[in-house]
């Protein structure tokens, strides 16, 4: 038994299409999609039963020749012989259908999941190769500064303007780059500005103002007018506090002088 399956046939490492696998393990990239691999092999290797239509002339054949006459004549001698062929005939010529039509499906079924695991696999590269991330930033500040210009062009007169489009450029940087590099910072004062922010200093869409004066004391914002952090600083012990504004960049500190 052993000897068996030492035969080239059985080999892992055999030959491509050698043994009894030949004219099936073919090289499918060349040899068209799967509906058309599935087709071709199915027309290389036939049912070995009997075709539908030669099962009925051999049955009603045999029926004819073998039940005793009817007494209505030839005609109806050989209807009586050919009902249950005839009956046959239609459930294999149906079922041979079916196996072309199931034969085909499948066939879509795994070129459809192949060209799914082709494009996940594209993107997956694309990604990591690092295209779509060299210049994120860059394209979301241009997303949301045209996004934001093109609102507040088309505002009417009387219309209000929220922060976004009264401050386009410095609400963009922020969102754009100054989010992340907070977030991800191991400054000091990056670290103490993410424990105390409140974002945009307080906004006015009346008047398209900000109102440095409802400022929460102690606590930071992001200022879009001058495009820096800044933090209202209550006096204390003789200090006389003040305003003072962090670079988003450096995070340099320092006092605003107003």
């Amino acid at each position: 038994m052993s000897k068996i399956f030492r035969r080239p046939m059985f080999r892992k490492g055999g030959e491509v299409g050698g043994g009894i696998m030949t004219g099936i393990r073919q090289n499918f990239a060349e040899a068209g999609s799967a509906t058309e691999q599935l087709m071709e092999v199915a027309k290389k290797y036939p049912s070995q039963g009997l075709d539908p239509l030669t099962q009925f002339l051999i049955q009603g054949g045999l029926n004819l020749a073998s039940q005793p006459a009817t007494g209505g004549g030839v005609i109806a001698d050989i209807a009586t012989a050919a009902k249950e062929p005839t009956a046959q005939l239609m459930t294999g010529l149906s079922e041979k259908g079916d196996f072309t039509r199931d034969l085909a499906l499948a066939g879509t079924k795994m070129d459809i999941e192949q060209k799914n695991a082709l494009d996940v696999a594209r993107i997956k590269a694309q990604a990591e190769s690092g295209y779509q991330k060299d210049y994120r930033p860059d394209r979301k500040y241009f997303e949301l500064m045209k996004d934001r210009t093109s609102k507040a062009a088309e505002l009417k007169s009387y219309e209000k303007r929220n922060i976004d489009v009264q401050f386009p450029r410095g609400t963009s940087m922020f969102d754009a780059y100054y989010r992340d590099s907070l977030i991800t910072s191991d400054n000091p004062v990056a670290q103490e500005i993410k424990g105390n922010f409140d974002k945009f200093v307080p906004y006015d869409d009346k008047t398209g103002k900000l109102l440095y004066e409802e400022m929460i004391p102690g606590m930071y914002y992001f200022d879009p007018d001058r495009e820096v952090f800044i933090q209202n600083v209550p006096p204390s012990d003789g200090d006389e506090g003040g305003y003072f504004i962090v670079n988003p960049s450096t995070f340099e500190k320092r006092k605003l002088e107003r």
